[in-house]
């Protein structure tokens, strides 16, 4: 029962970081590194795998009193005429009774596991998601331009029939593009070892989650305002107004 305590207080201090008051020397060191996302992602994977333990041990113990309660009741069979057979009989009415609260306990256990793991994989996709966006700018082959038929939107004099846009394309890294979080990893797991008697659970403090300043810069070269034969040079950098993929200089018009 002290596991499904736990997880009841895992699930309710997820969203805030307490005051470590008594917390053991494991739980402490754990949380005092997560100081980022990679900390963030290293700590809550460990707490993830220990989750998951507990519900496989749980399985495991209640299988092993249903096992235990069916050996019984063979042997009450197998000694029913003799004088055996009526300590048997208790003994595998005692064990029956053992197995069921140990299966019912075992499946509470399980849909609380489950629960939780849902919750911490939901945090990890959340710290990854949030760790790309902050730490990691696009670098210019992630940048494609296209152009497209259509009226522009923002340059409205002329006869404006072709568009150009730049799409950037952002991977979200993982915990294996953080070798900086790697030589703190051994501390940072140490809160699975203190996870059952834990008394908080450290979350991503809110100045960390602070999106990076995305900045757009637009280069022309030319008149811009006979952009309809516009296409993209063979970079992709940048479009032009040109019959040929040239260089952006030569261009009748870039951007």
């Amino acid at each position: 029962m002290m596991k499904l305590i736990v997880l009841t207080f895992i699930c309710g201090f997820f969203s805030e970081v307490q005051t470590q008051t008594g917390a053991n020397p494991a739980e402490k060191a754990a949380n005092d590194l997560v100081t980022d996302f990679c900390t963030a992602d290293i700590y809550y994977e460990s707490i993830e795998s220990e989750v998951k333990r507990w519900a496989v041990e749980a399985a495991v113990e209640a299988k092993k009193h249903a096992n235990e309660a069916q050996t019984l009741a063979l042997a009450s069979e197998v000694y029913r005429n003799t004088n055996k057979a009526n300590g048997y009989a208790v003994l595998a009415a005692i064990a029956r009774s053992n197995a069921n609260r140990q299966a019912e306990a075992a499946e509470t256990t399980t849909k609380a596991m489950t629960e939780t793991v849902s919750v911490i994989s939901r945090m990890r996709a959340q710290i990854s998601a949030f760790h790309g966006l902050s730490e990691h700018k696009p670098a210019a082959d992630n940048i494609v331009h296209e152009t497209a038929a259509g009226q522009n939107s923002v340059l409205t004099n002329g006869n404006k029939q072709r568009k150009c846009s730049a799409t950037i394309t952002r991977a979200t890294p993982g915990a294996a593009t953080c070798p900086t979080a790697e030589p703190t990893a051994s501390k940072l797991r140490s809160i699975a070892t203190a996870l059952s008697g834990a008394k908080t659970i450290k979350t991503i403090l809110q100045a960390k989650t602070k999106l990076a300043t995305v900045k757009v810069a637009f280069e022309g070269v030319g008149n811009l305002g006979t952009e309809s034969g516009w296409r993209v040079h063979a970079t992709p950098t940048h479009c032009e107004d040109a019959g040929s993929e040239n260089a952006a200089a030569s261009a009748t018009n870039a951007i």
